[in-house]
């Protein structure tokens, strides 16, 4: 609410001769004040104190003059200076996952001039491969909950027969029909996304991004320069250090299989781990989970943690707690092996599994 009186309080009287831009420009937080930084020539410059409830601005050319609206107070004093008018924009964001394209949005709906920078779209993200719209929305929670959708069928079906349902064997399910929806979907999010950058005039510049110095970016060999640089990359899976790590699969690739493995054992105790461990189980793949704690979900509260750990047992899972990973071996038949410790250092072996998935980072 306090961005929005600030907008109608610059931008209301501001008007003639000597006057401010009505644009206040690009936001940023430190603490409880609001900054707004000028995206155009005028050199507006405003801080919201969030304490007082009041703000100040500064403009080129502008008098010293105040303005009230019912909740804040502007005062606009000259400044010298031409803005950023010497860079190609006001704001390079790079990277177009939910933070860099909400920033981006609200840089131009303040009268900034921004560009946003991403990777081509793929569905598992590289060095050279990325997409609009970012983890959240192309490898991240938006494809797990299309999987969580389509693996509770199992569930419904089986419990309709306490509805009078006729028992009979589970129908078949096709993973390739289903990779083809889930992809689907992620095209449409993805060109959605881009839409969202175009109808708020942000130029989406589409490649690999390399900051060279405080106010140029290189894209392509080719250079462009802006006077804020707002780095909004994300990061990528961090495997375990183990043997065999790089036999095992992240998030990228869990949610992107080519075929659902009959049997996988899932690295981990967070809500990650649980939730693909229930997603695979509701599959019919044979799933073991291997942790370090003697309860899964370290942090949450402690009856919930008990309670989700005799639920995933009773639902069929194989959980392996106090358990740490030791090596992960390949099969003579391409399958894997994977090694784990319990705290007496007894190892012990989960033999045949299509996939080891490591969610650990």
């Amino acid at each position: 609410m306090q961005s929005a009186r600030m907008h109608q309080a610059v931008s209301g009287p501001m008007s003639g001769a000597g006057a401010c831009t009505p644009r206040p420009g690009i936001v940023s937080r430190a603490g409880k004040h609001r900054q707004l930084q000028q995206a155009g020539g005028s050199g507006l410059y405003c801080c919201w104190n969030a304490s007082i409830g009041t703000a100040s601005c500064a403009a080129a050319g502008a008098a010293g003059r105040r303005y009230r609206s019912r909740n804040a107070t502007v005062t606009v004093r000259a400044e010298t200076g031409n803005g950023s008018q010497q860079y190609d924009y006001d704001m390079i964001t790079i990277g177009a996952g939910s933070g860099g394209v909400r920033a981006s949005r609200f840089a131009t709906s303040y009268g900034a001039k921004v560009a946003c920078v991403e990777l081509p779209f793929d569905y598992i993200s590289s060095e050279t491969k990325g997409g609009v719209g970012g983890t959240c929305v192309l490898r991240g929670c938006v494809p797990k909950k299309l999987m969580v959708y389509a693996s509770e069928y199992a569930d419904d079906f089986r419990d309709s027969v306490g509805f009078g349902w006729e028992d009979r064997p589970l129908p078949h399910h096709s993973w390739t029909k289903f990779l083809e929806a889930k992809r689907k979907e992620l095209q449409r999010l993805n060109g959605a996304y881009k839409n969202t950058l175009k109808n708020a005039n942000v130029e989406l510049l589409e490649g690999f991004g390399r900051v060279v110095d405080p106010h140029t970016v290189v894209i392509g060999g080719k250079q462009y320069t802006a006077k804020n640089i707002l780095v909004a990359v994300g990061g990528k899976p961090t495997r375990l250090p183990l043997p065999g790590a790089d036999l095992c699969i992240t998030s990228d690739e869990a949610l992107e299989l080519s075929e659902q493995p009959k049997k996988i054992t899932v690295l981990g105790g967070g809500y990650i781990a649980l939730e693909f461990s229930g997603i695979f189980q509701r599959f019919g793949s044979e799933v073991h989970t291997v942790f370090r704690q003697p309860l899964p979900l370290r942090g949450f509260d402690e009856e919930v943690r008990k309670f989700a750990f005799e639920q995933y047992g009773t639902a069929g899972l194989q959980m392996h707690p106090g358990c740490v990973p030791v090596e992960v071996k390949k099969q003579e038949d391409g399958r894997l092996t994977i090694v784990i410790a319990d705290k007496d250092g007894n190892q012990i072996e989960i033999k045949d599994n299509d996939q080891v998935y490591d969610t650990a980072g």
